[in-house]
């Protein structure tokens, strides 16, 4: 797991699935990687004054892990489907490829 993954769900079993803020000094994480998370579009940072901020994680937060599973679910899908019809193809290509041989011959 990447590091902001595993601060992503550090973030969210600490703001109790996204419904509260907590402060930056409170989840135990550096300033830098909140900002990381911040660029990405996954938590909000709220200036508290005297330069100490809150985090919120955003709906896009909330969800990421559940978008990482659905496309690798399809990333296999894709591989299947590849492969299945790949067989198909090669099969009805060599079917094809002998009936034309046939009806060369017959010729």
């Amino acid at each position: 797991m990447k590091k902001f993954e595993s601060n992503l769900k550090t973030l969210i079993d600490a703001t109790e699935g996204g419904c509260k803020t907590i402060p930056l000094d409170k989840s135990g994480m550096p300033e830098a990687d909140a900002r990381y998370l911040s660029a990405r579009g996954f938590v909000k940072l709220i200036s508290a004054g005297n330069n100490e901020f809150e985090i919120a994680v955003l709906p896009s937060g909330l969800i990421y892990f559940d978008l990482k599973a659905d496309a690798a679910k399809l990333r296999w899908l894709d591989r299947i489907e590849g492969f299945f019809f790949g067989m198909v193809s090669t099969v009805v290509s060599g079917l094809f490829l002998q009936w034309l041989i046939l009806q060369w011959l017959q010729v």
